[in-house]
């Protein structure tokens, strides 16, 4: 069965295989769910991540796990929608709000060449006891690349946890070399490492960090998924930012670096987001442990057992909320695609981003604005 296949009709449903599907499959699909968003900023996609992080973590707080779970999958949802959008390039490149935040790569090349199989830090720990920093990247990992292979072979999990104070305090010239070192490595091994699915990268991202999962408390994985979220907000922010009145020489690499940092805190959100998901089924795993110690009720352990199974993996999951037979629908009016005109939609329906508005809606607007 191929990773993504389409139907004879127009529009055309894209079915997806859900365990061999990629990243870029997965966010067609859900693209298509939502055709109206085209019409919208790409920025307002961000604040859907945001406001689904921020809820995850509020759940975290009152110990509502299934709860996190579901908002989980809405952070990788909307992430996916995000990166969908900023990783196509602009029909019209004169518009500062679909050219400022396009990054020119692939949705899974964003998560890749931060996390190609290996954590970026402990290479970087590996490349400063075994190399010289003054060295060229491109040669230093092609002199060293069998070393390094045969390292993380041997050592595939992230130990940086006993470390943190020396990676955190590194030169900063240090940092960007371990950095252009890391994009090096993953480009070299992409066309033999990466994985091919969503699914795939989600568990190369949970076995990378098999260690961090098990030590840091919920409550720390869930500040760091915040912390990222707000981290993507400010490189969004600081691509707007770039002072263009004069084309200086090194405009080009001053937005090339800006847009290398925003691609890996987007990396990092999806590395956080999959990592939570991985700890907080802990949790919830206890639940089947107590069902089958004290022997509640006849087969609990195992209905238990058998439903988180099915939504433990974060591809699992969305397809749990989101699926409807071979596809994705939108998750309240379960079509395809969404038809705003449901009433699963009733006062969200609007469309003001964007948009120029009619002097009847801006009075209107006017008039509601006013709180005191």
């Amino acid at each position: 069965m191929t990773n993504l296949l389409k139907s004879e009709t127009l529009p055309a449903p894209i079915i997806l295989n859900p365990a061999e599907a990629s990243i870029e499959d997965y966010a067609e699909a859900l693209g298509s769910i939502w055709p109206q968003d085209q019409d919208r900023p790409i920025w307002l996609s961000w604040l859907h991540v945001l406001s689904h992080a921020t809820v995850a973590c509020e759940e975290v707080r009152k110990n509502r796990w299934h709860r996190v779970a579901k908002e989980l999958a809405e952070v990788v949802v909307w992430w996916l929608t995000f990166t969908r959008r900023v990783t196509r390039p602009p029909r019209r490149t004169g518009e500062a709000d679909r050219l400022v935040p396009y990054i020119g790569s692939s949705a899974s090349d964003i998560v890749w060449y931060k996390f190609p199989r290996v954590c970026p830090v402990c290479l970087g720990r590996w490349l400063a006891e075994h190399c010289d920093p003054a060295s060229d990247p491109g040669a230093l990992i092609s002199a060293k690349i069998r070393e390094i292979n045969a390292f993380f072979k041997e050592n595939p999990y992230c130990t940086c946890l006993a470390a943190k104070k020396d990676v955190e305090e590194r030169p900063q010239a240090f940092k960007s070399f371990i950095k252009k070192c890391v994009r090096t490595y993953a480009r070299k091994v992409r066309q033999k490492r990466k994985p091919g699915s969503l699914k795939g990268m989600a568990e190369m991202i949970n076995t990378i960090f098999a260690n961090c999962i098990e030590v840091l408390s919920v409550e720390e994985i869930a500040f760091h998924l915040l912390e990222e979220v707000g981290e993507v907000s400010k490189s969004l922010a600081s691509l707007y930012m770039l002072d263009t009145r004069e084309l200086i020489p090194d405009l080009i690499k001053e937005r090339r670096d800006k847009v290398i940092d925003f691609a890996e805190e987007l990396a990092d959100v999806f590395s956080w987001a999959v990592s939570l998901l991985a700890k907080i089924y802990r949790f919830l795993e206890c639940a089947a442990e107590f069902a089958a110690e004290y022997k509640t009720v006849e087969g609990t352990p195992e209905l238990v057992r058998g439903n988180l199974d099915r939504t433990r993996n974060i591809v699992d999951l969305i397809w749990t909320i989101y699926g409807k037979g071979a596809v994705l629908v939108c998750e309240q009016c379960k079509e395809l695609p969404c038809n705003p005109n449901h009433p699963a939609h009733k006062g969200k329906r609007g469309l003001l981003a964007g948009k120029r508005l009619s002097p009847e809606v801006c009075d209107l607007l006017l008039q509601g604005s006013q709180i005191t």
